[in-house]
């Protein structure tokens, strides 16, 4: 569930389950206090013109108002980058 969450790297869950297995109050705990992965995409404000809800942004829009933006949403949220390039928006 961690994992699924973006709380852990994948390639850590070895590490993990050695520790809840030697104390698993403190494998929950570590847990609790990690923040799930949120999408950086969402978060970049855009320092060119306009602005605007980006969630009604097609991909054209994205590359020409928000090209970091888009490198961003392409490296950390592939699959909502995909979604955009088949043309779709997110709020469909």
């Amino acid at each position: 569930m961690a994992i699924k969450e973006g709380k852990i790297d994948a390639r850590l869950t070895d590490k993990y389950v050695e520790l809840g297995v030697v104390n698993l109050e403190l494998l929950k705990s570590t847990f609790d206090g990690i923040a799930p992965k949120t999408s950086l995409s969402t978060k970049v404000v855009n320092s060119g013109s306009g602005g605007g809800d980006r969630d009604k942004w097609d991909f054209s829009q994205w590359k020409r108002e928000d090209k970091v933006g888009l490198e961003l949403m392409k490296e950390n949220d592939p699959k909502q980058y995909k979604a955009l390039v088949g043309g779709k928006n997110r709020g469909e």
